[in-house]
């Protein structure tokens, strides 16, 4: 997999807010728009899944992961990463409210599952839980857990 190609700093932001978890995947939906790697239709999907699984979309204490299924407008695979500077509410009282968000697309099924997989690894190393102070930090834990993974 070319992580250069899917963790990328125009897919990092640091210190954002947004008002309700749609704002966030409109947020999420418009990047991947305009680096070609998602349609329209992705973004409307993501909406649908947030619509109809919005408490399920958060993965562990404080972080959501809005995704949609790859045949769905997904063209290429990418991340973005999303550190709030206030707390974002889902309606998920099993765990504590979103602080971080990892948007998901992913243009077919077997790097689908790679991509949770590093999703997985790193709320195992506490992503949501870090205070990232630039891109190029976020990006250092991201390739340390891809490497100590052998991901």
């Amino acid at each position: 997999m070319n992580w250069e190609h899917i963790i990328k700093d125009e897919f990092i932001y640091l210190n954002k807010s947004f008002t309700s978890p749609e704002e966030a995947v409109v947020f999420i939906g418009s990047i991947f728009e305009k680096n070609q790697y998602g349609t329209v239709e992705y973004t409307r999907a993501m909406l649908r899944t947030l619509a109809l699984y919005k408490r399920v979309i958060v993965l562990d204490d404080g972080i959501a992961m809005p995704h949609a299924r790859p045949e769905e407008g997904a063209l290429h695979d990418g991340l973005i990463f999303i550190q709030l500077n206030s707390n974002l509410d889902f309606d998920n009282t099993d765990f504590e409210p979103v602080r971080f968000l990892i948007g998901l697309v992913s243009s077919g099924s077997e790097n689908h599952i790679r991509l949770i997989q590093l999703i997985g690894n790193l709320i195992e190393y506490d992503i949501q839980h870090q205070n990232f102070n630039s891109s190029k930090e976020l990006k250092e834990f991201v390739y340390n857990v891809i490497k100590l993974e052998n991901l």
